[in-house]
């Protein structure tokens, strides 16, 4: 996944990152090419990001998913910075589908009307 300025890969030992799969978050920053990469341990699913932020879910979302999944918005250093509850998909630059009609979630988690998908 890719923000304004961070690439964050998402590896574990299993096919999923909960429990025995040992899931690692890897951010690079793209600003800065020397500088270490951070590491970051979960055991949610990379499922998208916004410009400045990653977006985690408790099961992957690659496919859609039938039921609502709360959004954890994770900064590209680890910290927490909210969460987006009833969420069934997640399309690119950070918007997601909530269970609420047609409503879309922006990057900062604020709900706005929609009709479609934005592009």
């Amino acid at each position: 996944m890719l923000t304004n300025d961070t690439l964050a890969v998402e590896t574990s030992q299993a096919y999923y990152p909960g429990g025995n799969g040992h899931g690692t978050i890897t951010t690079y920053s793209l600003a800065k090419p020397t500088a270490k990469a951070a590491t970051i341990p979960t055991d949610k699913w990379l499922v998208g990001a916004t410009q400045d932020s990653l977006l985690l879910a408790p099961s992957n979302m690659s496919g859609g998913h039938d039921s609502a999944q709360p959004l954890t918005r994770l900064s590209e250093g680890g910290d927490i910075l909210g969460t987006i509850g009833g969420v069934t998909d997640v399309y690119r630059g950070g918007w997601g589908r909530t269970g609420h009609g047609h409503q879309h979630t922006a990057p900062e988690g604020h709900l706005e009307p929609s009709s479609g998908r934005p592009d």
